[in-house]
């Protein structure tokens, strides 16, 4: 069989310009006879899949004898061309030769060379004396799936409802929907999938929440959640179970937020992504400034008082060891509980 277009690239990396051209050139052009070849059997799988789509992809090892026909073979390096019986030879050039001291390609069968940038052409040109055309590569742009951006913060275990963020992760996957779930726990055994981001819990992580476009929270009960609250009143609406506090907390299904069941069944995967709730929030008042005495604050925490070591201790509120006569600042009311340990002067 004769092919109309060969594209040799020898190997395909995970992640690369070459990668991508190869992909856009073959989804912009699938209405012709494209072929990709390669020879290097560590080649990413993903990339040669996702061009599959579009074009045949064909290995052919480094040592074959059988050559490929075609009428023109395109080559990106200074490829074997032997393994090859073109009509024709283009070079496509995707590197500044001249700037990453590269040996250009001088084969004779080769009979025109284009550069993907004018820089590149005339940088070719400059140590090979051969002149470049240029062809800048191809590219589609789609109207790109908006990629929904949840949030959590919580212990991974059953009672805080690890195996429902399975489930509901799982549902966003079936259903197509790009996301991205940032959750906030020093927990050892994360969920398996690659659209979770785990990072190291924080005292306040407010900036995230209302930057994201929910805040997940699937336990199995929650006495008055902080992170829902602070998630409600900053606007952000909430993905919660049916927990019986959420009421209170003012949390109104499909208003500022979806209740899902405990089982998980019926999760209205559609609407939370293209009808995420748009909301105001008042705050449920809380009595404190009835149940406290009323007294004033004389506490003032840079009111330091200068202290030297007795012998050398673990000081576990400044996380570090401290040594015999070493001389340090604490509040005043630490003073007298660690004198009455026999630790300071």
């Amino acid at each position: 069989m004769k092919y109309g277009n060969v594209f040799y690239i020898p190997h395909f990396n995970t992640i690369g310009g070459i990668e991508t051209y190869a992909y856009e050139l073959a989804k912009k052009y699938k209405d012709k006879d494209i072929v990709f070849v390669y020879s290097d059997k560590t080649s990413d799988i993903n990339q040669l899949n996702r061009i599959r789509k579009y074009a045949r992809v064909i290995y052919q090892p480094f040592n074959a004898t059988e050559k490929i026909k075609c009428k023109r073979l395109f080559i990106m390096y200074r490829s074997k061309i032997d393994l090859f019986e073109a009509d024709e030879v283009i070079q496509i050039i995707h590197a500044d030769y001249e700037a990453q001291n590269l040996k250009p390609n001088l084969d004779e069968r080769i009979k025109e060379y284009y550069g993907v940038s004018k820089a590149v052409a005339d940088s070719y040109k400059r140590i090979s004396g051969i002149d470049v055309k240029v062809a800048y590569n191809p590219l589609t742009i789609e109207k790109p799936k908006k990629i929904l951006r949840l949030i959590s913060a919580t212990r991974l275990t059953k009672e805080k409802g690890k195996e429902r963020m399975i489930k509901f992760a799982n549902e966003l996957d079936k259903a197509g929907i790009p996301y991205e779930w940032r959750i906030f726990t020093n927990d050892s055994l994360p969920i398996p999938n690659e659209n979770v981001i785990y990072m190291k819990p924080r005292l306040d992580i407010r900036n995230y929440i209302a930057d994201a476009d929910y805040l997940v929270q699937l336990s199995d009960t929650e006495a008055f959640s902080y992170s829902i609250l602070e998630s409600l009143c900053l606007g952000t609406p909430v993905i919660i179970t049916n927990i019986p506090s959420s009421i209170e907390m003012g949390v109104v299904n499909g208003i500022n937020g979806y209740i899902l069941d405990f089982s998980m069944k019926d999760i209205p995967i559609h609407d939370i992504y293209t009808k995420v709730p748009k909301f105001t929030f008042k705050m449920p008042n809380d009595i404190y400034d009835k149940l406290l005495i009323d007294e004033p604050n004389t506490y003032n925490p840079n009111e330091l008082v200068k202290v030297k070591c007795k012998r050398t201790y673990k000081d576990l509120e400044f996380n570090k060891q401290m040594k015999k006569d070493e001389e340090f600042e604490i509040i005043k009311e630490r003073v007298e509980y660690l004198r009455g340990l026999d630790l300071i002067w």
